[in-house]
């Protein structure tokens, strides 16, 4: 299980987001604070609340958001307890277990995820509850969940992130021009995209992951990568994604029947595994 989060604001802006289709082929709402019946409009009441309450506390942040993301294979086969129960466990690791929170699910390109958002606020105490160490938090969660459902656990860092950081490293060293860098990024299994936010270039690797390009760049300021990247066009993140995805699909079909039967029994043990473990009955408040 791979988890990623931060504090936030603008919960009316945040909930139009996640209700927003867009790049995702499906949107589900699975919970909303405890209420047994809800709609889009209980989901937007309940994080404009968020915004609303964190005012009590002069905070501009009053919301933790987080996305649960499974396996691709696993996360088809999650029922909306497993669901449950992944952001329960999570909410338990950052110590918002008595905090009122909603749950959304996303599914982009065949991959489904679950997007978590948190107040911060406490509501009796009326201060907004801090949160510190947060990856290591993620990283609990995540190899907690995996150890539930028989998964691979997560990994203390990203064992690619050493290669990757020095190959493109020496590529910006040593290539004389942007275009030269795309291109040779590319033989190397690293397709440089365009990024957003405080991540305004990104890069997919060889399984289809994307990552902020200028922290795979040692020694190099975004302002020096904005300069050459500076009227250069360059290829949507999704779309990026989509193409090193759809080559990893190519090359499963091409896999001998052995290695296909290897990886449905992996797939199988998995289900037995999780069937086996899921006895636990989500608390929710």
């Amino acid at each position: 299980m791979v988890i990623k989060g931060r504090i936030r604001g603008g919960g009316r802006q945040l909930a139009s987001y996640l209700l927003t289709q867009g790049e995702n082929e499906d949107v589900q709402l699975l919970y909303v604070d405890g209420q047994q019946r809800f709609d889009e409009q209980d989901f937007r009441d309940l994080l404009g609340d968020f915004s609303l309450t964190e005012k009590l506390t002069r905070s501009k942040k009053g919301i933790y958001h987080a996305t649960i993301n499974p396996p691709q294979e696993f996360s088809r086969q999650m029922s909306k307890e497993d669901w449950l129960y992944s952001a329960q466990t999570l909410a338990a690791e950052l110590g918002f277990s008595e905090q009122r929170m909603a749950l959304i699910l996303h599914q982009k390109h065949g991959r489904q995820h679950l997007h978590v958002a948190i107040e911060r606020t406490n509501l009796d105490t009326g201060r907004v509850m801090p949160i510190s160490h947060n990856y290591r938090k993620h990283l609990k969660a995540g190899q907690k969940l995996s150890q539930h459902f028989g998964l691979q656990e997560v990994p203390e860092r990203n064992p690619r992130r050493v290669p990757m950081k020095e190959a493109l490293t020496r590529l910006w060293n040593d290539t004389p021009d942007v275009k030269t860098f795309i291109r040779q990024a590319k033989q190397q299994g690293y397709m440089v995209s365009k990024g957003y936010d405080r991540k305004p270039f990104l890069v997919v690797d060889n399984t289809g992951r994307s990552f902020n390009l200028v922290r795979h760049l040692d020694g190099i300021k975004t302002n020096a990568v904005r300069d050459r990247f500076k009227g250069t066009v360059l290829m949507e993140e999704r779309e990026a994604v989509a193409f090193v995805r759809s080559q990893l699909t190519i090359t499963e079909n091409k896999q001998p029947q052995n290695q296909k039967d290897d990886r449905q029994a992996f797939l199988d043990t998995i289900k037995q595994a999780r069937n086996q473990q899921r006895t636990f009955k989500p608390r929710m408040h």
